[in-house]
């Protein structure tokens, strides 16, 4: 995060030289990642003012006091803004805090005689924010400065509503009612035990509450769930089809999940991650007041990719490009028979088709696929030629079918929502 958000080797204020702390860390660990920007009430929605609008959270001061707190880290194996050869496990070292020091012969051999003299890296003095107030201490206690920093941001009222509904968005629904948000929230600010922040706890009100497990929603025919985003469908593949590899060596090919959908963990093209928690695509919801975060990530490039992987992961075996890959080592083939179970076979005679699409339904898209999808699945399975011989179907049109009904479901529209 330091590199990401540009507070590696952050300086402290130098009024002379007009230099001031880098503030998009501290800027971002507030919008994005903790209180939001305007203030909440316990159930989501945002506070106003006399006139109707809503309470900023925080503001300019706030920005440069707290980023104040962020100055004097670098990398845990370098000097401070020494010039060093870092690598991956660079990243892998607690930050420290450094003071320039012109006593030390490494710093002098590349700063100019100008530059000299000692120069606190972490600023020194008081920093006030959101209404508190973290006491001058000296460069070595800067991770008290820290920890107080982040003491001030956990015990923010805003920061239960805040988290509270992207949680419930991330694993539940895009559109929460203020009222399955305010029981969440109430969890984060007390467990029932007089524990604040307790995440087990707050994951546990999110997926027990009744508006997650109610299966017919109240009866609100609007309750839409939420868009499955694009690499959350790849990792259902790999688990629900309890993927192995016979070497004992697993591979993935999340490289090809990301240049054919656009998704790969830690490869957000910006801080605000691949989609907005606010996104409202175009089209029915358009104008309804409901969100749909996920979408942002669906266009033709990314569905076309999407049932393009599909194709190459269940349906052909890309036996060369993943031996060239990985050194003699294969995908799909090496997971035999766990990718395909040759217990499926059976349930691919045409009486035994519905037995097949439960199961995979039950497996992948925890049996929400309705009767008419499912009709329409069977009817494309039945037009695949099978022969049976001695009611045993034979391994390669057996086969063919069991990849052609998972490939099927995970194209649906009842898939894709996930409810």
């Amino acid at each position: 995060m330091a590199v990401y958000l540009t507070y590696m080797n952050n300086r402290a204020t130098n009024v002379e030289k007009q230099t001031f702390p880098d503030e998009n860390y501290a800027r971002e660990i507030m919008q994005l990642f903790s209180i939001g920007l305007f203030q909440l009430n316990l159930d989501g929605t945002e506070k106003k003012d006399g006139a109707g609008k809503s309470i900023p959270t925080y503001n300019n001061d706030d920005i440069a006091n707290l980023a104040k707190v962020f100055t004097g880290l670098s990398w845990g194996d370098s000097k401070y803004l020494g010039d060093f050869v870092k690598d991956y496990w660079s990243y892998t070292k607690k930050l420290k805090f450094y003071p320039i020091d012109s006593s030390d012969a490494y710093l002098r051999d590349w700063l100019p005689p100008s530059s000299w003299v000692i120069v606190n890296g972490h600023e020194v003095g008081p920093k006030t924010f959101l209404g508190s107030t973290i006491p001058t201490r000296s460069v070595q206690q800067g991770e008290l400065d820290i920890k107080d920093a982040l003491d001030i941001l956990y015990n923010h009222p805003n920061v239960g509503p805040f988290i509270g509904r992207r949680l419930i968005q991330r694993l539940v629904t895009s559109n929460p009612s203020p009222a399955y948000i305010q029981r969440v929230a109430t969890v984060f600010n007390n467990n029932g035990s007089g524990v604040r922040g307790d995440l087990k706890a707050v994951v546990r009100a999110v997926l027990l509450d009744p508006e997650a497990r109610d299966c017919c929603n109240n009866g609100d025919t609007q309750f839409a769930g939420a868009f499955k985003e694009p690499f959350i469908r790849y990792t259902n593949l790999v688990k629900g089809l309890n993927l192995t590899a016979s070497g004992g060596v697993f591979r993935n090919v999340m490289r090809r999940a990301y240049d054919k959908m656009g998704q790969i963990p830690m490869y957000s093209p910006s801080v605000f991650n691949f989609f907005a928690p606010d996104y409202m695509p175009d089209g029915a919801m358009k104008g309804t007041g409901k969100y749909g975060p996920e979408f942002q990530t669906l266009n033709s490039q990314t569905l076309t990719g999407y049932l393009n992987a599909l194709n190459s992961w269940i349906i052909v075996d890309d036996v060369i490009e993943y031996t060239t890959y990985f050194s003699g080592e294969t995908y799909k083939p090496q997971q035999e028979p766990g990718f395909i179970l040759t217990a499926d076979y059976p349930l691919t005679r045409n009486d035994r088709l519905p037995q097949l699409l439960d199961k995979y339904n039950l497996i992948l898209a925890h049996g929400r696929l309705s009767q008419k999808t499912l009709d329409i699945i069977k009817g494309a399975l039945l037009q695949m030629p099978i022969s049976v011989t001695n009611g045993v179907p034979n391994a390669d049109d057996a086969s063919r079918r069991v990849r052609l009904a998972i490939y099927l479901i995970m194209v649906t529209p009842d898939y894709l929502i996930n409810k």
